[in-house]
């Protein structure tokens, strides 16, 4: 590994611990084993470094979705591919999830606007998916951010609280009814469905 990848790949684990604000270059420095300068070298200061691991992350995603949910298929099976490509990605990007709840509870004060953009690409992409789910069962058109934000929140706050449902389950001993065990893959699929039925004006 590079001495910029060694910068890049802790950088992502302290921003996803401390968020923007309370990141620190030299704390930097020392986990990476480099000094100051190197990390300025590379990258010309803390905002850049940040977007520049952001945007690596959301990129992954706007790419991975849109080019899923864009096979030929119906338009609820567009949507399930959507979900799953998003929670795919997030667990590859665990780092991205803390970031982007983070990002969230804040308003977006640090949020660049590329990685703002590249966001935006997927809202839209969904934006298309839920037109098309809604010709198809002829009810009104659902708020689609609203439904993206429901996506997000929902896969990255359960990738999130893995070490929590562990605990409970070890320290509280919940039954697996109460707390089942599932995969983001399974998360994913129920998501879907449940947002498919809603689309379609149907209880759940």
């Amino acid at each position: 590994m590079t001495k910029k990848e060694l910068i890049l790949t802790e950088a992502k684990k302290m921003f996803a611990k401390r968020g923007y604000s309370a990141t620190i270059m030299d704390d930097l420095a020392k986990e990476a084993n480099v000094n100051k300068a190197t990390i300025y070298y590379h990258y010309k200061d803390k905002a850049t470094l940040y977007e520049t691991l952001f945007l690596e992350g959301v990129k992954k995603i706007a790419d991975e979705t849109i080019e899923k949910s864009s096979l030929p298929c119906e338009p609820q099976e567009k949507l399930a591919e959507y979900i799953k490509a998003y929670a795919i990605r997030l667990k590859k990007c665990r780092y991205l999830t803390s970031i982007l709840l983070r990002e969230l509870a804040s308003g977006g004060d640090s949020m660049p606007k590329s990685v703002l953009e590249q966001l935006f690409l997927t809202t839209k992409r969904l934006t298309s998916i839920i037109e098309e789910c809604t010709k198809v069962s002829h009810t009104i058109c659902q708020e689609p951010m609203l439904i993206q934000l429901m996506i997000v929140s929902t896969l990255s706050t359960f990738i999130t609280t893995e070490p929590i449902r562990k605990r409970v389950k070890e320290e509280i001993d919940f039954s697996a009814n109460t707390l089942p065990s599932l995969s983001i893959e399974e998360v994913a699929s129920k998501l879907a469905f449940m947002i498919s039925k809603n689309l379609q004006g149907e209880k759940i």
